[in-house]
């Protein structure tokens, strides 16, 4: 399925090297970038869910505030909520190349509001 995003992640700007050492990253960027730039030609605030280890703000957001940038957006709201994330196998929660093969993690869950 990767083979199809190909295209557009290299349109979009990531090189072979990114995509082939975190595909999924690569592709959530892009679902994002796309979300942020269909919501921008509707003239309408992208609202986007993320997950990290660790609370994101404005003064630790290099991702976030350069997509505010790109599409113009007048403002950025942030809002973090403390969660676990429980797997019973698919995918591991892989955080700063680290795969992490527990049950349960701690986890944030991070509104960012575009507008």
């Amino acid at each position: 399925m990767i083979r199809y995003y190909l295209p557009y992640m290299l349109e979009y700007g990531l090189n072979v090297q990114q995509i082939q050492a975190n595909p999924e990253s690569s592709y959530s960027e892009l679902i994002i970038w796309e979300v942020c730039r269909f919501a921008k030609t509707k003239n309408i605030p992208a609202h986007i869910v993320d997950r990290a280890t660790e609370n994101i703000c404005e003064k630790n957001d290099p991702y976030y505030y350069t997509l505010r940038e790109e599409f113009k957006y007048s403002e950025i709201i942030y809002d973090n909520f403390d969660a676990d994330s429980i797997s019973k196998g698919g995918r591991c929660l892989t955080t700063n190349g680290v795969v992490n093969r527990e049950k349960k993690v701690q986890i944030k869950f991070i509104s960012i509001l575009l507008r």
